[in-house]
């Protein structure tokens, strides 16, 4: 609605046929929704709705990973567990 590419349609837009390329780029372009529940079938029948949560995954698990290499104390524990959740989310 607000003109902005996000992940699952940038995602959407690469994996579509050239037709469902076109009705999200619009959408985007115009900020419409009137087609919005045919942006989000095309969003999970390319498959992006699940790359994008896969995305989101791998950059928990790297911010996990980052974070293991401060010292341990509060904060650091609780950047760890805010990312974890993402991951338990998908599990």
């Amino acid at each position: 609605r607000e003109g902005k590419a996000t992940l699952p349609l940038i995602l959407a837009m690469q994996r579509g046929n050239a037709q469902q390329a076109a009705t999200v780029r619009s959408a985007i372009e115009t900020g419409s929704i009137d087609q919005l529940d045919e942006i989000a079938a095309i969003v999970r029948a390319t498959g992006a709705l699940e790359a994008t949560r896969s995305a989101a995954a791998a950059e928990a698990q790297r911010a996990i990973d980052a974070a293991m290499r401060l010292p341990a104390n509060a904060h650091r524990e609780a950047m760890v567990t805010l990312a974890a959740q993402l991951l338990a989310r998908r599990a």
